[in-house]
């Protein structure tokens, strides 16, 4: 694949600017502040979009930082070659995404052409938006490299699917969101929220034995209250009742006495008497039965009668309410266990699936480390290379570089800016190389070579020009010394 031009119409500081390209070298040699940047990103983004939607300062998100600054439409076109047919992409950008139109044409019968859908940067270079700035598209400071899922994917020459949600990427991201949601330990975790509320079950479960107890003591005390308060009412009415029957005898004898001595007026009083006194007796007995419940009742009324017959209550309230909290508790403790087996077996799933994809990838390696000293003869790599065929560099599964430094492997990351940019810029071809066994794609190059000293700039334009010759090349930099045309 590669371009063969493009109109900006309006794109950041570019204004009803028009280009060709050649095959071989494009060499955009500008000063700061044209625009080179600018129009390496119009392309990237013609392909993929923007950048950064999300973000709110305009340096992220590219939608606000590429706005036309003179105003006017927002966008332009861009022609390509693709297979065996030319075709031209036409964009317009809104302030919003859903504002944005799409249109791709048949270069040869200028009608619309269905080829190529609207995510056609990833059907046209078989990569996401980001790997592809991980390996054709090097801009300044940012040479170094990494294995995104799609380039895994092309490495290991596996079909690329726009809609293939089962991707290594996509999985582990969702199995890092559900481990971060479940997580035992952090406090925003289901797991962790779930065994706070057990324990908390557990606490006040506990209670039942203690408050059983009490309930007992208040039962037995409060038997205890009514049997002395019935026993003192006995005795009370056995004592009335005893003095009315010693009243009735005396009555009845008095009776008896005066009738034998002929006193019948006083006689039969006092025998009225005793018989009124033997009602009264039957009269309290029989309302003594009548009034059990009353005086139960008024019992009750007493001030520690009521206390312990409230607190019975209440111990029984919280039996029930601990009957359901028992029943909450087992129900959670299975749930939670449920939840904890599932949630290690993600742990475990996310460990062998991250194992596998090394393992898969590890086939690659070979090719991709032949490569990488391929490109790092241009630079000079032969000089670093500890004997036959004892690479200073090693690369991990991971697409990581090391390097030998003293007879300790470092990361890259830790070199010279020079070095790593070297380093990092052979990596992408390497990969580029392995990704790509057909159809070459066009590689943008955005000034990165700032940081090398003289001699290493001049193997870096003799780099330049040794991939021109297998791939359509974009360079950009704003300075004669590092062009490869001067």
């Amino acid at each position: 694949m590669r371009l063969t031009g493009c109109y900006i119409e309006n794109f950041g500081v570019l204004h009803d600017y028009r280009v060709r390209f050649d095959e071989g070298c494009n060499v955009f040699c500008k000063k700061n502040g044209w625009g080179k940047s600018t129009l390496a990103a119009f392309i990237r983004v013609m392909f993929y979009g923007f950048e950064g939607e999300g973000k709110k300062d305009e340096i992220s998100n590219e939608r606000r930082r590429y706005a036309p600054w003179q105003g006017g439409i927002y966008g332009g076109e861009i022609s390509f070659v693709a297979g065996e047919k030319e075709y031209i992409l036409r964009r317009t950008f809104g302030e919003r995404k859903k504002e944005d139109r799409y249109v791709l044409y048949d270069a040869r019968t200028q009608t619309e052409s269905s080829d190529y859908q609207d995510d056609i940067g990833c059907e046209l270079f078989g990569m996401d938006s980001l790997s592809f700035m991980r390996t054709v598209y090097i801009s300044e400071r940012d040479c170094l490299t990494y294995a995104t899922d799609d380039i895994s994917k092309k490495i290991s020459n596996l079909t690329y699917d726009t809609k293939d949600d089962h991707n290594y990427e996509a999985a582990d991201k969702r199995m890092i969101s559900y481990i971060n949601k479940m997580s035992p330990s952090r406090k925003t975790g289901k797991l962790y929220k779930m065994n706070e509320q057990l324990t908390e079950l557990k606490v006040n479960i506990a209670k039942k034995e203690a408050l059983t107890h009490e309930l007992k003591e208040c039962e037995r005390r409060l038997g205890m209250i009514r049997k002395g308060s019935g026993n003192r009412n006995l005795k009370v009415i056995f004592a009335k009742v005893a003095m009315l029957v010693m009243l009735i005898l005396l009555a009845e004898v008095a009776g008896i006495f005066l009738l034998l001595n002929e006193q019948s007026l006083y006689g039969y009083g006092f025998m009225c008497v005793g018989v009124f006194l033997t009602c009264i007796t039957l009269y309290i007995l029989r309302k003594r039965k009548r009034d059990s419940n009353t005086e139960e009742y008024s019992l009750k009324k007493e001030n520690e009668d009521i206390k312990l017959l409230k607190r019975t209550d209440d111990i029984r309230e919280q039996l029930r309410e601990i009957d359901k909290l028992s029943a909450r508790y087992e129900e959670l403790f299975e749930l939670y266990n449920k939840e904890c087996r599932k949630y290690d077996n993600v742990l475990i799933a996310r460990e062998l699936l991250k194992e596998a994809k090394l393992n898969f990838f590890a086939e690659c390696m070979p090719e991709l480390k032949r490569w990488f000293e391929v490109y790092r003869g241009l630079f000079g790599g032969q000089d670093e290379v500890h004997g036959e065929g004892n690479s200073k560099y090693s690369i991990d599964a991971g697409i990581n570089l090391y390097a030998d430094e003293k007879g300790m492997l470092r990361r890259i990351e830790h070199m010279s800016m020079g070095k790593r940019d070297v380093a990092g810029i052979c990596m992408r071809m390497a990969i580029t190389e392995s990704m790509y066994k057909e159809e070459n794609p066009f590689i943008i190059i955005d000034d990165p070579f700032m940081g090398l000293d003289d001699e290493t700039m001049s193997k870096a334009l003799q780099f330049v020009m040794h991939i021109s010759k297998k791939y359509q090349v974009i360079y950009f930099t704003c300075h004669k010394s590092r062009s490869p045309y001067v």
